[in-house]
């Protein structure tokens, strides 16, 4: 009896081990770069986005109408104030029909930090019937040193050509693999950079991001404070799902305002595959004066016809560019973009 008493203790002795090992391991925080997170794809709206030819389709081959907000709060603020209530202002703007969300990630090394809530952000979004277009800006030596922080505007050069841009598109596009709903940026506005370095980087950043995600669009923004796309009608990316995103103001910063630029981009249209990423006002007389409404709403006239993609800028009340206001009521402008939705593609 002795000898079965001690067979069994030893069973039981080695059942309690590999217990508590395996659950130290389930418990083991995981790696950054660990496995892909499964994305939550309840909706049967979000299917894989293709570019063929100058159009965006669905997996039916159904031509799809990309209509978002961008999201000031969430590109300058380390951590969003409330991840709540950025749910609930997109929810807000979901109501009027966009299926767009656009994550700007404006703080390089600080992204890196950001992972797990821009994970929670695209797989959230793409359960409620929207894509995420994740979209890094950041500085050309990946941040401004402290010492430079007063240099005059045009000094601060913006591109994705900094290590960090490479190591944030590789971890979500690995953690977002099984997402379909989710597009990558190459970096916002790019200006003031060498175009052949610049084209040769986010080439490299699509190699990066196909490597993890093979079929996800590649989303490049002009050059030139997203403006230009010459470069890319010159040269044209020698991969598939390629979508372009144009930037298109009555005045860049403090140039004077030209009416004649709230229009769609004639040399473009129908020739190359876009989404008008951010539209409308001017510095001078500030977002949401009057000029600044009448040039979004010469924008918006002509966006359905041409059957192109458009986000508006910005969802939060950060500033008078904001559609939601901070007790969740429309702004002018939020109020003139959720009518256009309304009237225009209620059924899309």
């Amino acid at each position: 009896m002795k000898w079965l008493f001690g067979t069994i203790l030893g069973l039981v002795i080695v059942l309690v081990f590999l217990i508590r090992k395996e659950y130290r391991e389930v418990s083991a925080p995981l790696n950054i770069e660990a496995q892909p997170t499964k994305a939550i794809l309840v909706s049967k709206k979000i299917k894989p986005l293709s570019i063929v030819g100058t159009r965006i389709v669905d997996s039916d081959g159904k031509d799809v109408v990309l209509k978002g907000v961008t999201t000031d709060e969430f590109r300058y603020n380390n951590i969003y104030k409330d991840m709540d209530d950025l749910k609930d202002r997109l929810s807000i703007a979901k109501s009027w029909g966009i299926n767009l969300v656009v994550l700007y990630l404006q703080q390089p090394k600080k992204n890196l930090e950001r992972v797990d809530e821009i994970v929670e952000i695209s797989n959230w979004a793409t359960a409620n019937d929207m894509y995420t277009l994740i979209f890094p800006v950041v500085h050309q030596a990946d941040e401004v040193p402290k010492k430079d922080i007063h240099l005059k505007k045009e000094e601060v050069h913006y591109s994705p050509l900094g290590n960090n841009t490479q190591n944030i598109l590789d971890i979500l596009s690995k953690k977002l693999s099984n997402n379909f709903g989710v597009l990558y940026g190459m970096g916002v506005e790019p200006h003031s950079v060498d175009l052949d370095k610049l084209y040769d980087q986010q080439m490299k950043l699509i190699g990066v991001v196909r490597k993890n995600s093979p079929n996800s669009v590649a989303v490049i923004n002009g050059m030139v404070w997203g403006y230009l796309l010459e470069k890319y009608v010159a040269k044209p990316p020698p991969y598939p799902n390629i979508l372009y995103d144009l930037h298109r103001y009555a005045a860049n910063r403090d140039e004077n305002i030209d009416m004649n630029r709230c229009r769609l981009p004639a040399e473009y249209v129908g020739k190359m595959p876009f989404i008008l990423g951010e539209f409308g006002g001017v510095y001078s007389e500030g977002f949401g004066s009057n000029r600044d409404l009448e040039c979004i709403s010469n924008f918006l006239a002509t966006l359905k016809d041409a059957h192109i993609g458009f986000a508006m800028h910005t969802l939060d009340y950060s500033s008078a560019l904001g559609l939601v206001k901070e007790n969740k009521k429309l702004s002018r402008k939020g109020k003139m973009y959720e009518k256009f939705l309304l009237e225009n593609y209620r059924d899309n």
